[in-house]
């Protein structure tokens, strides 16, 4: 694929899709991905929702769930249509990219996670290896849960030679055991950014996303066999127009899973690993209520965020009230209440009353908060300094009931401050999370710096 900037910007196509050549644009500015189709005949249209156009570069832009606004225009006295077509997305590359062609490997750089690498000897040595002839920029594999992630770092171009080179960040590839549609796209990319996000403390973008039909290994096979390229394998850039990852939102204080040495390479490489597992299962709606919750404005308090918080809490697949042990007696007390019914000429559903009653054979939401705290304490020393944060927590149902209903009010009543609840919150989540991944000595003494157990250690002691 030949190099050109196509983010915010009109470029010059000739339409392919109905092999006729039509005229066309590809305008990606104001935040959109459209096209416009000219024709002197009938009103273009096509069937699959696919639209494929070729700039005067030789590259291929195919755009996906298309929709199409055909409309009328007259000048000089001759009719001509013009066909404005809007997609979600756009695949660039010396190939088009079909709707049912399948994704084998995703790069994209995050620039940001280079703050994890900047302060030890990691960086350093990759540097010195570059001047001396080796190029090896792999910083670490990883294989789980069907996929295959590498760290690599960039380099930049340095005309001087005596120079060491630039470091200009980090970036990844995701390769697939088994391909992915294009619209799976955002799950092989949420894996790694969610995990940097976490480590960060800041909510981050992928950068430069590209797509391939076939693995790096495949790829360089190829290479060596033909000594020449196939468009078809080739690396194709991704854009599109919907915010799944959110905004960047830069606001920490702390990062966790810092690499200065090996060790803390295998750590961080270990942590990631475990990440990935826990979002390919029950942990993925947990994990993007995490991300929400660093993408709001730590000072402002709102009801999104008290929500957001709850909502978190609930997404956790460890936070769960315990069973009882009492099947029996709930069955007793089902088998009761539907001979005094029967008395009172009610409705006799005994899946609505055991669904009722069952809920008596699982512990309150305040066992269940006090049995939390007692066992996070074991390896988080730091609630013992706050604990003020399990009556927070308790009173966080009401907070979000009326959050819900619009009727939060952020002034302390009745010995409730939503302000304290909301961190709490957010402080219980972070460390349920915390919990399943792997940590240092240093990383567990240094979480106290982390963006919101600072915010709670400053407000809820």
């Amino acid at each position: 694929m030949k190099n050109r900037n196509y983010k915010n910007t009109i470029t010059v196509c000739r339409e392919k899709s109905s092999g006729k050549n039509f005229p066309a644009t590809f305008d990606t500015r104001n935040n959109d991905i459209c096209a416009e189709v000219y024709n002197w005949e009938e009103f273009y249209s096509f069937d699959n929702g696919e639209l494929i156009l070729e700039d005067t570069n030789v590259n291929f832009i195919s755009l996906h769930n298309c929709i199409i606004s055909p409309s009328a225009i007259c000048r000089s006295g001759k009719r001509y249509n013009k066909n404005i077509v809007h997609s979600d997305s756009a695949v660039i590359g010396p190939s088009p990219w079909g709707i049912s062609d399948k994704i084998k490997r995703i790069h994209f750089s995050i620039d940001e996670a280079l703050e994890l690498f900047s302060n030890g000897n990691i960086l350093i040595d990759f540097v010195h290896k570059y001047r001396n002839g080796d190029f090896n920029s792999s910083l670490f594999s990883i294989a789980v849960s069907g996929y295959k992630i590498t760290f690599n770092i960039s380099f930049g171009i340095n005309s001087d030679l005596n120079v060491d080179p630039i470091i200009k960040g980090i970036n990844c590839c995701v390769e697939f055991n088994e391909p992915i549609n294009l619209e799976d796209i955002h799950n092989g990319i949420w894996c790694v950014l969610s995990f940097v996000t976490l480590c960060l403390g800041n909510t981050i973008l992928p950068k430069n996303v590209s797509i391939s039909r076939c693995t790096y290994d495949k790829w360089n096979e190829h290479i060596e066999q033909n000594y020449q390229e196939d468009f078809k394998l080739s690396m194709h850039e991704v854009m599109w127009v919907d915010q799944r990852f959110g905004e960047r939102f830069k606001q920490s204080r702390m990062a966790l899973y810092r690499v200065n040495t090996e060790d803390e390479m295998d750590l961080f490489a270990a942590a990631l690993k475990v990440w990935v597992q826990l979002t390919d299962t029950d942990w993925g709606d947990a994990s993007r209520h995490m991300h929400r919750t660093l993408s709001l404005n730590q000072n402002h308090f709102t009801s999104e965020r008290a929500l957001n918080a709850f909502r978190w809490l609930e997404s956790i697949p460890t936070f769960l009230p315990k069973k009882l042990g009492r099947d029996n007696v709930i069955d007793d007390l089902v088998n009761l209440v539907i001979e005094k019914t029967s008395e009172y000429d009610f409705i006799q559903d005994r899946g609505r009353i055991n669904g009722l009653l069952s809920k008596l054979n699982y512990e309150t939401f305040r066992k269940q908060i006090d049995r939390t705290i007692q066992e996070l304490s074991l390896e988080f020393p730091l609630l013992d300094t706050i604990p003020s944060i399990t009556a927070h927590l308790i009173n966080s149902r009401l907070v979000r009931a009326k959050a819900a209903h619009g009727l939060l009010d952020w002034k302390v009543k009745d010995k409730i401050d939503p302000f304290k609840s909301v961190i709490a919150l957010e402080t219980l989540c972070f460390l349920l999370t915390m919990k399943e991944l792997p940590r240092s000595d240093f990383i567990n003494n240094s979480m106290e710096f982390y963006r919101i157990l600072d915010d709670a250690k400053r407000s809820l002691r």
